[in-house]
């Protein structure tokens, strides 16, 4: 079965919606989304996930070298039959205060194995935050 080129929300759901696709569609599909993602990560994102123009413009801002690293732990994990998990912190008064921040987080104990990971618990976690500034003293 071959995976479609569906826009998903940019969710916790939609995350696990694209990625439960991808999977539907085996392998030439995997390598089909590893090799998108590869090309140009940005542009990937942006096609493959529904995004607001704030976010488009955030996804822009983002230095090369973070998305090219993005890009490999994503190709890695579909690979590797590893969970992709999205937290986002959707509190409305921190994104108006606060400046946005994208952190990745590897859950992942068999990173060393070439053997296909899927040990239950390994995931790849993407979180956008809006961390408090510090009080001034």
């Amino acid at each position: 079965m071959e995976h479609t080129a569906s826009k998903f929300p940019f969710t916790a759901s939609g995350v696990a919606d694209w990625q439960h696709d991808v999977r539907l569609g085996g392998q030439p599909s995997i390598d089909s989304e590893c090799e998108a993602i590869a090309s140009n990560f940005n542009a990937w994102i942006v096609s493959r996930f529904t995004l607001r123009e704030d976010q488009i413009v955030f996804v822009e801002s983002l230095d090369p070298l973070l998305t090219d690293s993005y890009g490999a732990a994503l190709q890695y994990a579909l690979q590797n039959g590893v969970q992709i998990v999205l937290e986002k912190d959707e509190t409305a008064t921190k994104k108006e205060l606060n400046p946005k921040v994208a952190i990745m987080e590897e859950k992942i104990e068999r990173w060393r194995n070439s053997s296909k990971a899927k040990a239950t618990g390994d995931s790849l976690v993407f979180k956008i935050l809006y961390p408090s500034a510090p009080s001034p003293q």
